[in-house]
């Protein structure tokens, strides 16, 4: 399969190409990645240039974001990921002969809801196999703990049968216990399901249990991760962003008060990417993400097209705050003191990194997230 120069850069960037590469090659992360793209872009580059002329290109390249040595992009990191090309073509190869296709984020059929909701933290790769058409259709998460019992696994069962049932495709991790449970019942329903996988999607294509689904396009395998990737603490957590992006919502059936369940869950509360079901048994996490926000679900529930309410703030509680640098605003109803963003930055960061306007841009926005995070979590503590 021929790629075009801005999907092989892309490649080289973001990608290991075998396991040997990975203890002396630092791929960009997607932030990274973005950072880079936007410079590129910014002076009339893409990622195809850095193939015709890196060394025009990278000379005039300063990381906006200079800090820790293990996270700065240096001229001499990107030249020796560009330098791949040999082990690039012949992983290629390999891959395509296995039946993988891939989708950069420059890609017209690139998952566009992972677009719309993880922005800048979206993979720049996706690695798949499998009927790409599934991702344009709606899908219902689910998520929890590889230890489960046969209570557990009956309630995913009948949940995922319930998701077939009203049209939805069943999105999970393709992890042994729950993911596998409600991906394996939807294939067993006549369903369609997407695994969104941590690591070894080739190993997991050629799995008996999803051969059918392949064979009959009601299945697709995705990863963020090269094809022979083995397991990783972060791999999983970061996968877990994809889940929540691509459904309309996810269902939390197990989880701890620690663990990928726990902190994809609450990541997702943060960001506000889907409604969050979580089913209401005497399961501590379970019980501690109904108390953050989560939507309780029982075991009569029965249908997905009733999407959980989502809690909001009100924008403009926000915007108040940030309307008028240093003045306050007397109002019969309210008296609300403002904040410069500039001064606040100076006081948190001692004045270390104010090269431009975009900085102090970028914390301004962290800064309303976490006000807008700490507002979402006092109302649902005031609404029981």
């Amino acid at each position: 399969m021929h790629y075009t120069e801005t999907a092989q850069a892309i490649l080289l960037l973001t990608c290991y190409f075998n396991k040997s590469e990975v203890k002396d090659v630092r791929p960009l992360t997607p932030l990274q990645y973005s950072r880079l793209a936007v410079w590129l872009h910014q002076n009339n580059y893409s990622p195809a240039s850095l193939l015709k002329g890196a060394e025009k290109v990278l000379a005039h390249w300063q990381d906006p974001k200079p800090g820790a040595k293990k996270n700065e992009i240096t001229t001499e990191r990107l030249k020796k990921l560009l330098a791949r090309g040999g082990s690039m073509a012949f992983a290629l190869e390999q891959w395509t002969k296995q039946g993988v296709n891939l989708i950069t984020r420059a890609c017209a059929n690139y998952p566009q809801k992972i677009r719309e909701k993880l922005g800048d933290n979206r993979p720049p790769v996706f690695f798949t196999i499998g009927n790409l058409a599934l991702l344009n259709q709606p899908a219902i998460g689910f998520v929890g703990s590889r230890e489960i019992t046969q209570d557990d696994e009956s309630f995913t069962q009948n949940k995922a049968k319930l998701a077939v049932s009203q049209g939805f495709v069943v999105v999970s991790g393709g992890a042994k216990g729950i993911d596998q449970t409600a991906m394996l019942t939807a294939l067993d329903e006549g369903g369609s399901s997407i695994g969104v996988l941590a690591d070894s999607l080739l190993r997991t294509s050629t799995s008996k249990a999803y051969r059918e689904g392949l064979r009959d396009n009601r299945l697709l395998l995705l990863s963020a991760f090269y094809p022979e990737a083995g397991f990783s603490v972060g791999n999983a957590m970061a996968r877990n962003k994809s889940i929540y992006a691509l459904s309309e919502t996810v269902l939390v059936v197990k989880s701890g008060i620690k663990g990928g369940t726990w902190e994809g869950a609450n990541e997702n509360l943060k960001h506000q990417w889907c409604p969050l079901w979580v089913r209401n048994n005497e399961q501590l996490g379970n019980q501690e993400l109904i108390k953050l926000g989560g939507q309780p679900m029982t075991e009569d529930f029965a249908c997905f097209k009733t999407a959980p309410p989502v809690f909001t703030q009100p924008e403009s509680a926000i915007n108040d705050l940030f309307a008028i640098p240093n003045s306050t605003v007397n109002t019969p109803e309210k008296t609300v003191t403002h904040i410069n963003p500039i001064e606040i930055f100076n006081q948190q960061t001692k004045g270390a990194y104010i090269e431009t306007q975009a900085e102090v841009d970028a914390y301004l926005k962290a800064l309303k997230e976490e006000l807008q995070a700490a507002l979402e979590q006092q109302q649902r503590i005031t609404m029981g």
